[in-house]
């Protein structure tokens, strides 16, 4: 079984853009389970996420009433079920293979994480202006992940990655310590 898990809050305005591309993968075989912890939305996202259940009974909503990341990420971890955890934010559009694609390296190299480059789009002076340090060195600090790269190779951090579960069966979840991880 694959684990996605979304730590979102107030994500009305983007949820269908972030679960249409999860809930139709191409290629995978193994049942998805999709975990979403949100911080106690108050824009309209629980009631949205309430009719995808309807017709998705692999989404399950989880509270996370401390309002943070790492909250959310260990309580979904903890009531997982996969085998591969993928963490998807409420803001991201992942590609159609993703997924596959993500099982095929792992099953290809010894890593206990993969991911791939991310592409930021954005609208709005607010949406440009974070994409712009997003996409820079100095906002950044140049890690591959946020460059376009065509060739795969072993990276210090990755977004959006895809880890087998014994990652956190040796290392524990998120440090609830720290706001972001």
């Amino acid at each position: 079984m694959i684990t996605i898990i979304l730590p979102i809050r107030n994500e009305a305005k983007y949820i269908k853009q972030t679960l249409e591309p999860i809930l139709y993968q191409k290629g995978i075989e193994q049942e998805i389970e999709i975990l979403i912890v949100d911080g106690m939305s108050t824009d309209g996202t629980r009631d949205l996420i309430t009719k995808y259940q309807k017709d998705h009974p692999n989404i399950y909503l989880i509270d996370n009433s401390e309002k943070i990341v790492s909250t959310g990420f260990n309580r979904a971890l903890n009531e997982s079920k996969g085998d591969i955890i993928i963490r998807v934010d409420g803001h991201c559009e992942i590609a159609l293979d993703y997924i596959q694609k993500s099982l095929e390296c792992l099953e290809k190299i010894n890593a206990g994480c993969v991911g791939g480059a991310t592409k930021h789009v954005a609208s709005g002076l607010v949406g440009k202006s974070i994409k712009l340090a997003q996409s820079s060195f100095f906002g950044v600090g140049g890690v591959s992940f946020r460059k376009n790269v065509e060739k795969g190779q072993y990276v210090d951090t990755l977004a959006f990655g895809a880890y087998k579960r014994k990652v956190f069966d040796h290392l524990g979840g998120y440090d609830e310590e720290l706001v972001r991880n």
